[in-house]
């Protein structure tokens, strides 16, 4: 299996995996207030896909990202930004239907994306400075960045719904 494969089928993984995990949420356990510091489960569904999109789409692919473009207005975030602030995840609210459609075109963007990559681009650097991430190359970017905090995030999510009473993970 090649580099590009390998990617290919983690984030195919990571987006399935994801999405199991959050089937079936309403807007009431999406938004619920969490136990002490920790976000809400919407909270960390909206960080995750509005990063996914703002990486792959601006910084990767130089395109305006998703949320700010077909999808304006219409992805069920009330304040879609890339940033997890604290005032920020406190405020957020989201609508499970409307966040499962613009998530599924964000991975779906992501699939087209990694489909045109060559090995060579992955060794290619961005400039992350601003974020004190240096100038990595777009495969630690998509390994870390995209696959990685998704599934970190999603082990959040995971954990979130099992403090409100539901079944986390689908397996």
């Amino acid at each position: 299996m090649n580099a590009i494969a390998f990617l290919q089928a983690s984030t195919d993984f990571a987006h399935r995996t994801y999405e199991r995990t959050i089937a079936g949420l309403t807007a009431a356990h999406a938004n619920q207030p969490p136990l002490g510091l920790a976000r809400t489960v919407g909270s960390a569904m909206a960080h995750v896909v509005v990063v996914e999109d703002a990486l792959v789409q601006a910084t990767l692919r130089g395109a305006s990202p998703l949320h700010a473009s077909e999808f304006a207005g219409r992805t069920g975030i009330s304040d879609p930004q890339m940033f997890n602030t604290e005032k920020w995840r406190s405020s957020v609210k989201v609508e499970p239907e409307p966040l499962h459609s613009y998530a599924a075109a964000v991975f779906e963007a992501t699939d087209r994306y990694l489909a045109g990559l060559t090995e060579a681009d992955l060794d290619v650097t961005r400039d992350l400075s601003a974020a004190r991430l240096g100038t990595p190359s777009i495969g630690w970017m998509l390994a870390n960045l995209v696959i990685g905090h998704l599934n970190n995030l999603t082990d959040e999510i995971s954990a979130l719904k099992g403090a409100q009473g539901l079944r986390g993970y689908p397996f």
